[in-house]
């Protein structure tokens, strides 16, 4: 991994000028030992060294003074701002990896709604060089494949996957740079969609006021428009977006030829047509948190389920890169075959029935929140 770009800071000399000041920067607390600790004041931490932190060699967040790894506890006894804390060093972490997906992964931003000006509300996609012409309105260079990357609701942006493992882990675990530099090397173009991001500055994004309405805006404008076919990649709630893409655009049964959910909390069960639900059990697999080996075929439902190969919910997209990419290269071999069927009410008599008519197992679809 390339040397990570290093967010603006003061240097350890300032640092050491702060600490002898007279008045710290922040309120001073006692603990029940009449320890003295001085809590920061959060409002004026704007870079990751403002917390104390930055991302070593190997993408790993580490304490600059002393390289031990992220202490949620910053004020013994006051859950109320190590919360806070830990969602402001998570903010500032979000721009970091915004600044990686350009800096790192070549990617670029694009802004929607597409006739928006900087003075209104908007929000932005990441896209691999190729695909600006399609954004443009003009012919791309190449026909090539297309991914598409969702993440889940709750506080992360496009390029994240999940916070606490880019905290407690590294950003290989918890961001979508693998997946970008594995798609790339495997003749794909890329794009990101932001689904989380509402509002700005408080005002209702147009075309993105929730993570399905931004899902449909961007299918409509962008990748219908792309010329090769798509294959999609959606964790957790980015499955449900997926499911509502497919439900109300046109086109999508035709242009993708495979998802890869990760411990999606999407459903078929109701509001869905069958030749929709019929889509999604030919082409389309989830890969689900479980202490079973990677790859263990577990219970069917709605789709084909999987062991991610980890029980953790925030790692099932890092952990099951590999498989995911092999399931996609199986599904563009299949229908490269002669015999090939690409109806999906036709390809329903050779699908196991049974899970229409009993559950396996409890699905508890709860929307999954990203906190500590």
């Amino acid at each position: 991994m390339a040397e990570l770009p290093k967010t603006t800071g003061p240097d350890e000399t300032e640092r050491e000028e702060d600490e002898k000041e007279e008045e710290p920067a922040g309120e001073t607390v006692q603990d029940d030992n009449q320890t003295t600790t001085v809590r920061p004041d959060l409002s004026k931490m704007r870079t990751l060294q403002d917390f104390g932190y930055e991302f070593n060699q190997h993408g790993e967040l580490r304490q600059i003074k002393t390289g031990s790894r992220f202490v949620f506890e910053v004020i013994p006894n006051d859950c109320s701002f190590n919360q806070k804390h830990y969602e402001a060093l998570g903010e500032i972490i979000t721009k970091y990896v915004f600044q990686l997906m350009e800096t790192e992964c070549n990617l670029q931003k694009v802004y929607v709604p597409v006739d928006a000006t900087e003075k209104q509300p908007r929000t932005f996609i990441f896209v691999s060089e190729n695909v600006l012409p399609v954004i443009h309105g003009e012919e791309p260079p190449s026909d090539k494949k297309l991914l598409v990357l969702i993440h889940g609701s709750g506080v992360v942006r496009a390029g994240q996957w999940a916070r606490r493992p880019i905290i407690n882990n590294s950003l290989a675990m918890g961001t979508m740079m693998p997946y970008i530099k594995e798609a790339m090397n495997d003749n794909y173009e890329v794009m990101l969609l932001n689904t989380n991001y509402n509002t700005d500055k408080g005002r209702v994004i147009p075309g993105s006021s929730s993570p399905e309405s931004h899902g449909r805006y961007v299918w409509k404008h962008f990748i219908s428009e792309w010329p090769g076919k798509v294959a999609i990649v959606a964790f957790s709630a980015g499955g449900y977006v997926t499911v509502e893409m497919a439900k109300t655009c046109e086109g999508f049964i035709d242009k993708v030829f495979a998802v890869g959910f990760s411990d999606s909390i999407h459903s078929l069960r109701s509001n869905v047509s069958s030749n929709v639900r019929d889509w999604f059990i030919k082409h389309s697999k989830n890969w689900v948190s479980s202490s079973e080996p990677l790859d263990t075929p577990l219970s069917y439902f709605d789709c084909a389920r999987v062991s991610a190969g980890t029980h953790k919910h925030g790692e099932t997209s890092y952990y099951s890169m590999e498989s995911i990419f092999a399931y996609f290269k199986e599904m563009e071999a299949k229908a490269q075959e002669p015999d090939f069927v690409d109806d999906p009410a036709a390809a329903d008599e050779t699908q196991p029935k049974t899970w229409i008519r009993r559950r396996a197992e409890q699905c508890i679809c709860c929307v999954w929140s990203d906190r500590r």
